[in-house]
């Protein structure tokens, strides 16, 4: 996720037989100080601000401190071990590693990604060797 500001860009020029929208600093009309965004969403006004005269300019520094921020928070919640209990299973009763205690995911499925009956995702069976 990256920290942007949305603008709208207001200069045109002239390319080939087109006018298209010129990213220039001076030509920006900011509609959005501070959004949160993925980095293909800014990819893709990157490749159609020309056409759109919309593109998310990235802060570089805002989005490294959200990162660690973020990084950390991340970090509290699953290596902090006063939040399992003494057979080690959380309030909802998945270990740290996301199973129950009859080895289930939240889908319903074990760590080879089958279900209670053998069967995956897609409803196929389990080899056997």
């Amino acid at each position: 996720m990256k920290v942007c500001e949305l603008v709208r860009l207001t200069k045109k020029v002239k390319e080939g037989d087109d006018m298209v929208f010129q990213n220039s600093k001076e030509g920006r009309i900011s509609v959005r100080k501070r959004a949160i965004v993925s980095e293909e969403t800014v990819k893709e006004s990157e490749a159609n601000y020309k056409s759109t005269g919309l593109i998310y300019v990235v802060n570089v520094a805002e989005t490294t401190k959200r990162d660690k921020i973020v990084a950390k928070e991340n970090k509290e919640a699953y290596t902090d071990d006063n939040q399992y209990d003494a057979n080690g299973f959380d309030a909802n009763g998945y270990n740290k590693d996301g199973f129950d205690k009859d080895g289930f995911d939240v889908n319903g499925f074990d760590a080879e990604g089958y279900d209670a009956e053998g069967k995956d995702s897609d409803g196929n069976d389990k080899p056997t060797l």
